[in-house]
């Protein structure tokens, strides 16, 4: 806790230093917090939902986020966020350790181009740039079917171009930039990460596509790893193993978004789709939702659909059975579980009340399904923007 506090001392020193000579930042902040429970056969088996389990738990939505933006002068610009969540991985104090989502320097070239150089988020999907902003969205979080990805910030540069196109409004991004991240035992680096977003808006209508590809090194996982590759090639020869080395894996993820705002009805959809050229990640990860809202008022009832399906590499159908099947079997079940946790559904009913200005109260019910197995979730939450 002493390490993530003076972290972030370090940080707030540095992006409050420009006020002592422009004398104008811009201090704006998040905060969610909630709980719930949940139950079913997921939870027999000693899983959890979204971080719920059986008891009640107050921590797993619980968010704080800080930003300071400051202009410097000839167009530049600087922008920092800081986030803490209750989801990080750790016990007691360790569990909010604050982390940098934003750290980057800005250059307003012109009216339609902006250049940034730091962190930032990836454009991986619609609500990428408010990911941990609860109240920006109707849900309590985005659903994890589509929003799976283990990271959501990149360390680079990009170029973003505003224009129109006749009566559209439309954004593209172009970025280039490197990922380290993971947890403790799950660490993994990404090189040469590039991609493109393209956003287009028309009076009720955004339409959205994203296309970005890396090369993907799970650190831990390949020691974990080693002595599996080392059995494939001692039965079956030198390079047997080859696909659980997971060493820059070239993969590629592409998005598409609509979001429809007729009144007040809002239809969004997403589509995600993950591919690795080979080894024990996900050949192809295919993962969707819809969402309908209708707004009374103060309050918004919401129903969302979202599925996920894998189909795993066949790191073994080059290799001859009846050699050694127990050791193909080990194999086979091991890609599985890296390629995406097998395939799942979730149906969410919510309802969102704006109960003071800039502060917004949900309540959700959760219908799970995880490889064949069921499970429920209720959860709440508060969010408060300021």
């Amino acid at each position: 806790m002493a390490r993530s506090l003076k972290k972030m001392g370090l940080l707030f020193a540095t992006c409050l230093f420009p006020t002592l000579v422009f004398a104008q930042v811009t201090i704006n902040g998040f905060v969610s917090a909630g709980g719930g429970t949940a139950d079913g056969d997921i939870v027999d088996a000693g899983g959890n939902i979204d971080g719920y389990d059986d008891d009640w738990t107050f921590s797993a939505d619980n968010i704080l986020g800080i930003q300071i933006s400051s202009p410097l002068g000839d167009n530049l610009s600087a922008t920092g966020q800081i986030v803490a969540d209750g989801l990080t991985e750790g016990e007691g104090d360790e569990k909010y350790d604050a982390e940098v989502s934003w750290a980057y320097i800005s250059y307003t070239f012109n009216d339609q181009v902006t250049g940034r150089v730091g962190r930032f988020r990836a454009p991986l999907y619609l609500y990428s740039d408010y990911l941990d902003v609860g109240y920006a969205y109707h849900w309590i979080r985005p659903p994890g079917e589509v929003y799976s990805l283990p990271f959501s910030s990149v360390d680079g540069i990009d170029v973003v171009y505003n224009s129109f196109l006749g009566d559209w409004d439309s954004t593209v991004q172009v970025y280039a930039g490197s990922v380290d991240d993971g947890t403790d035992d799950n660490e993994f680096e990404m090189r040469n990460f590039v991609g493109v977003a393209w956003t287009l808006g028309y009076d009720w209508l955004t339409l959205r596509a994203s296309y970005h590809e890396a090369d993907l090194t799970f650190i831990d996982l390949n020691e974990q790893f080693e002595t599996l590759a080392t059995g494939l090639d001692a039965v079956f020869g030198a390079g047997a193993g080859d696909d659980f080395n997971i060493t820059e894996e070239h993969f590629y993820f592409i998005e598409f978004a609509a979001k429809a705002e007729v009144g007040d009805l809002l239809f969004v959809s997403e589509y995600t789709s993950l591919n690795a050229d080979s080894g024990p990640l996900s050949e192809e990860s295919e993962s969707w939702y819809a969402s309908v809202a209708y707004r009374f008022g103060a309050f918004t009832p919401h129903f969302t659909y979202s599925e996920t399906n894998n189909d795993p590499f066949p790191v073994t159908s080059g290799l001859p059975t009846g050699v050694n099947d127990g050791l193909l079997a080990t194999a086979n079940a091991t890609a599985e579980g890296v390629a995406a946790n097998g395939d799942g559904e979730t149906s969410i009913l919510g309802v969102r009340w704006d109960f003071a200005p800039s502060a917004a109260f949900k309540l959700e019910y959760h219908d799970v399904e995880a490889n064949e197995v069921d499970g429920d979730l209720i959860n709440f939450v508060f969010d408060i923007v300021f």
